[in-house]
């Protein structure tokens, strides 16, 4: 059993469509930072802030096998997000700012799914 400590950094990681791509296509196998940038029509350079990101979270890990690349692979943990495993425990470690944070966020979505959008995108006033 794996312990996936649910914060606000994870939260933010986690909030991000193209991280969650990155993690479905090493899921497949893994991959160079050339391979993944082009595979999600990313630039290299916004490519290579995503892995950062996911490398910190744990949930990726950058091998360097004294080759001319280096590869980026799932983590156990990653595989196990990846795959919804019941081996995974989410674990909620909330402080009170961060639970403020969370409800408020929660309220947003909601507000957003209820109400229909406007032109912009944003939510119109007395839709329902």
């Amino acid at each position: 059993m794996i312990d996936l400590p649910l914060n606000i950094p994870l939260l933010k990681v986690l909030a991000s469509e193209k991280r969650i791509e990155i993690l479905r296509v090493l899921d497949r196998r893994r991959m160079t930072l050339s391979e993944i940038s082009r595979e999600l029509s990313l630039s290299p350079s916004a490519a290579g802030e995503h892995l950062d990101k996911l490398v910190r979270a744990g949930l990726i890990v950058q091998e360097d096998e004294n080759h001319r690349w280096k590869y980026y692979a799932l983590t156990e943990t990653g595989i196990l997000l990846v795959h919804n495993s019941s081996d995974l425990r989410i674990v909620l470690a909330l402080s009170k700012i961060s639970l403020a944070a969370m409800v408020a966020g929660i309220c947003t979505l909601l507000v957003n799914w209820l109400m229909p959008a406007g032109e912009h995108g944003m939510p119109v006033q007395g839709g329902f």
